[in-house]
């Protein structure tokens, strides 16, 4: 990849990992994707939990 080639990043929380859903803090798995605009594919994709260090 080069610095000139366009990238677009997008995270989606996945609805139907959810835990804890009646506290404030609550607990989840989200997939965040990273597509090449130059290329037309997806490049990386790395899954996230938000109670974990990512």
């Amino acid at each position: 990849m080069s610095l000139s080639e366009g990238l677009s990043v997008d995270g989606k929380s996945l609805k139907n990992t959810v835990s804890d859903y009646d506290k404030a803090q609550q607990n989840f798995m989200s997939l965040v994707s990273v597509f090449s605009q130059k290329r037309g594919l997806v490049v990386a994709v790395q899954e996230m939990e938000n109670k974990k260090v990512s």
